[in-house]
């Protein structure tokens, strides 16, 4: 005859279990980032780089085109 787990046995293995669970995940991720740091870092940098110049470019659009104007 087996002795069957009381509930607090089944709690505290299910709670366990989906903290490891957790914590494999989360590093994954972290490992994930580690991995591709730099690859990241260079898509940031780049998307910041064409915002600027994207808004650059929008402010001295009307400027550009008020002088085609009087010249054409």
């Amino acid at each position: 005859m087996s002795s069957q787990p009381d509930i607090g046995q089944v709690l505290v293995t299910a709670i366990t279990n989906i903290i490891t669970a957790i914590a494999g995940v989360i590093g994954g991720v972290a490992n994930a980032l580690t991995q591709y740091a730099n690859t990241i870092g260079t898509v940031l940098v780049t998307v910041g780089l064409v915002y600027f110049v994207w808004r650059g470019v929008e402010r001295i659009a009307p400027f550009i085109r008020g002088l085609l104007a009087r010249i054409i």
